[in-house]
């Protein structure tokens, strides 16, 4: 969100004492101008993001629902209106995916905000 990564090179196990059993990576961040996308709320958005992690093995609709306390059915439309399968997972998606699902979100928390 505030910077690009980009891979520099790999580093072999046998670098390591103890030699671990995954090659290693040095990543470097070339930091932006200014972030990914302009926000309402960039708190909110990084919510949104943690919410999507919460259980990283599951699909989106789940951890989604799990992170931000609502029902399934309430993810899957979330995510369904954001043009985004409800069975990926959260690792798969690009930043402007997440500032979709966010932008959908925003819109359904003000939406149950206005109905109390």
């Amino acid at each position: 969100f505030y910077a690009k990564a980009k891979m520099s090179c790999s580093v072999p196990p046998k670098s390591f004492r103890p030699a671990p059993n995954v090659t290693s990576s040095v990543v470097r961040l070339d930091v932006l101008p200014s972030p990914a996308a302009a926000l309402a709320n960039e708190k909110d958005f990084f919510k949104v993001v943690r919410a999507g992690f919460a259980a990283p093995r599951k699909q989106l609709r789940n951890s989604i629902s799990q992170g931000l306390d609502v029902e399934t059915s309430v993810a899957a439309s979330i995510l369904a209106e954001s043009g985004i399968d409800a069975r990926r997972r959260p690792q798969t998606l690009e930043i402007y995916e997440w500032v979709q699902v966010y932008q959908v979100w925003n819109k359904y928390q003000k939406n149950t905000e206005t109905e109390k």
